[in-house]
């Protein structure tokens, strides 16, 4: 079973796993949706899930409660909430991905347990890492003569093999063993806080807290129309805060995907929305504001981390995910790369995105020339905690088509020649296949070491693994706050653009006999028109 003594020495040194397995007791089954059953923390542990699993994560950092859901999900919580709705014991029939004699709840179905011997921990903080508590005490994480990149690489080499494959993903298992918990590094905030993209309806409005709903500031293209740094950095400060209030109450990870800076070449282009223009002169400036107003200014203390996206050449979606660009040198130069050698080189954020297309032929997130010579070695994008993170499936683009490249022939070439390019992370299922790549000589244990240990010393910065940081106190009362929501209602006619004005119709005339009829399909659609991500 999980957490009994065992040694591992299969992949390299590790360290003997600690005693604790939780012991619990069957609630049933319930209906989970709108409010949720369990209003702790979410673990995404996708192929280890099962009850015990689940019970284990959430005992080992103070749960009294946990439950299981659609399979291979898994909550804690301290109390089952009083409104909760029983639901029949069939219900719960999905069986669990580790252990198909067990059910892990169902479509909206949440199997609970409570658990009698949870380790006494505060369960509603984000920072269960904890390196005064076994097992996560024992490991080099928690050397604190180190440095952090040196803490996350000796925590890299005290894991097996497929742990650190477990772990180069969006939704990583963590290592229980070693006190390593799941973590969900998709996460967006392009013109606010949004929903985890795995987050059911509800997630944000869980019983218990006292917070919900973040600040909803008017789309970049919007934005980029006002021309006014001063307003944009306000926003993006007040983003960063409501961002890190979310992430320390575990509603969030603790970073972000953001912001898009591709140049809106084509106004055909879907995403171009989330840009804030087709000037890259104007994107380096807008940029600019929202980096460092997101991550703070302390080097060693960020407030979150962001990622720069879609790294290169990223424009049309018609047939994006196998599209092919061939731009040429001076193109690259003058319109495509600017924001982005603005962002890295000036900024110096923690991630980069790859983007799906192709350029000159190959991937981008295939590409050695532009991950490793351009953004690595000539923007000089180096520091220890600085990664790069795939569009979500673009590395399985590589391989399969026709939709995508069919740059490679399996799923594990892809996986290799992506990890070999520099990708660290990647959103999506294929480097699953990066254990099958090294038996066949495609890559390395080295390069998943690099990759790991730039993404755990990146969650340092944040203070993750158990550090103290000056963000640790943002909670409810740093979201959605009146003058949040004065920022936003100043920010929409500071963004608004009269092209014409025939007969000086607008501003209209205030007369009591005026009527205003709003008519269309977006008359009522106030959810569209907040948005997207």
């Amino acid at each position: 079973m999980l957490y009994q003594h065992l040694a591992l020495f299969l992949f390299g040194t590790t360290v003997a796993a600690q005693d604790y397995v939780a012991a619990y007791t069957s609630r049933g089954c319930y209906v989970d949706g709108q409010n949720r059953v369990l209003a702790g923390r979410r673990l995404n542990p996708l192929a280890q899930s099962s009850i015990q699993w689940c019970a284990n994560a959430c005992g080992l950092i103070g749960y009294q409660y946990a439950g299981a859901e659609y399979g291979n999900e898994c909550y804690c919580g301290n109390a089952i909430a009083s409104n909760a709705q029983s639901a029949p014991v069939g219900d719960c029939n999905y069986a669990c991905p580790a252990d198909s004699s067990q059910k892990c709840g169902g479509f909206y179905r949440i199997s609970v347990v409570q658990i009698s011997n949870a380790r006494s921990s505060n369960g509603n903080s984000a920072f269960p890492l904890d390196c005064t508590v076994e097992p996560l005490k024992s490991t080099k994480a928690c050397d604190t003569t180190k440095t952090p990149a040196q803490r996350a690489a000796g925590l890299v080499s005290q894991m097996t093999r497929q742990e650190k494959i477990d772990n180069l993903v969006n939704s990583a298992n963590g290592a229980l063993r070693l006190g390593v918990l799941p973590y969900e590094w998709w996460n967006e905030a392009l013109h606010g806080v949004a929903g985890p993209p795995f987050a059911i309806s509800g997630y944000f409005n869980a019983p218990g807290l006292d917070f919900s709903s973040a600040t909803s500031f008017p789309m970049p293209i919007n934005l980029g129309a006002s021309f006014d740094d001063t307003m944009v950095s306000a926003i993006a400060k007040t983003i960063g805060r409501e961002a890190r209030a979310f992430a320390n109450v575990g509603r969030t990870g603790f970073d972000f995907w953001t912001p898009n800076i591709n140049p809106f070449r084509d106004p055909r282009w879907g995403r171009g929305q989330e840009t804030p223009g087709e000037d890259p002169f104007h994107t380096q400036s807008y940029l600019s504001q929202v980096v460092s107003a997101l991550e703070g200014t302390d080097p060693d203390n960020k407030q979150v981390l962001v990622a720069c996206k879609h790294f290169a050449a990223y424009d049309l979606e018609d047939g994006r995910y196998g599209s092919n660009y061939n731009p040429t040198s001076q193109e690259m130069a003058e319109y495509y790369l600017p924001p982005f050698k603005t962002c890295v080189r000036d900024m110096a954020p923690t991630g980069v995105m790859c983007s799906y297309n192709a350029v000159n032929g190959v991937p981008a997130c295939a590409s050695e020339y532009l991950i490793t010579d351009l953004l690595r070695n000539t923007y000089n994008f180096t520091q220890p905690h600085q990664h790069v993170v795939s569009d979500c499936e673009a590395v399985r683009w590589i391989y399969q088509g026709p939709e995508g490249h069919g740059f490679t022939r399996d799923a594990a070439s892809a996986a290799a020649v992506a990890m070999n390019a520099g990708v660290d992370l990647e959103c999506g299922t294929t480097y699953a296949n990066l254990g099958d790549a090294i038996t066949r000589g495609y890559t390395t244990e080295a390069k998943l070491d690099q990759a790991l240990t730039r993404l755990y010393a990146g969650l340092f910065k944040v203070g993750f693994f158990g550090g103290q940081s000056p963000y640790n106190s943002l909670g409810a009362g740093d979201v959605n706050t009146q003058d949040a929501r004065n920022l936003a209602y100043q920010a929409a006619p500071e963004g608004m653009t009269l092209l014409e004005n025939d007969n000086n119709y607008l501003p209209l005339r205030k007369n009591t006999n005026l009527r205003v009829a709003i008519i269309g399909p977006y008359a009522k659609a106030t959810t569209q028109l907040q948005g997207n991500y």
